[in-house]
């Protein structure tokens, strides 16, 4: 009985250690998320606020963003 119950204890600290590591992870992973999205709003934020081809040069400046995003989250 006492050695179930060990063996118990252990998977318990075992599953703990996991699913603080996976708080953690997800709590990087939000705050990846909002400095991101952060930058994309700051990108559209810049210059004229009304220039005719803002649009295209947000999209492209976002695309670039995200391009850089992906490259930095499959390192």
């Amino acid at each position: 009985m006492c050695e179930l119950a060990r063996t118990l204890e252990r998977e318990r600290d075992e599953w703990r250690k996991k699913a603080v590591n996976l708080h953690v992870d997800l709590i990087n992973e939000r705050d990846d998320t909002r400095d991101f999205l952060r930058d994309i709003f700051n990108i559209t934020q810049v210059g004229d606020p009304h220039p005719a081809d803002l649009p295209m040069k947000a999209l492209q400046l976002i695309g670039e963003v995200i391009d850089e995003h992906l490259k930095e989250a499959h390192k």
